[in-house]
């Protein structure tokens, strides 16, 4: 398995984004030292997670950095595409066929 763990600015939000948006579930969170989650891991099924990690970067890089992740062929891809555009995802690259 490769679990990507990406760099976020508010973890709050992300996993709002993730969860509510995208639909995925939170499997758990790690509290920071201030009693805040620094990181949490969510998962859409079995085997498709992401980590995500709190910046504390004062100055945050990452700008023109793209994330792909690989879909199963047997996945419906289309209907959960619908389903993130129906919870109000913003789509900044419309999907297609290649």
């Amino acid at each position: 398995m490769v679990l990507p763990i990406l760099s976020v600015s508010n973890i709050a939000t992300s996993v709002d984004f993730y969860t509510n948006k995208l639909g995925w579930t939170k499997v758990f969170g790690m509290p920071g030292e201030d009693g805040n989650e620094n990181f949490v891991m969510v998962s859409l099924r079995e085997g498709v997670m992401y980590g995500l990690s709190a910046m504390h970067a004062p100055d945050p890089k990452g700008q023109g950095i793209a994330l792909m992740t690989y879909v199963a062929d047997e996945s419906d891809i289309d209907a959960y595409y619908a389903e993130c555009q129906n919870n109000g995802a913003t789509i900044a690259t419309e999907i297609k066929d290649e």
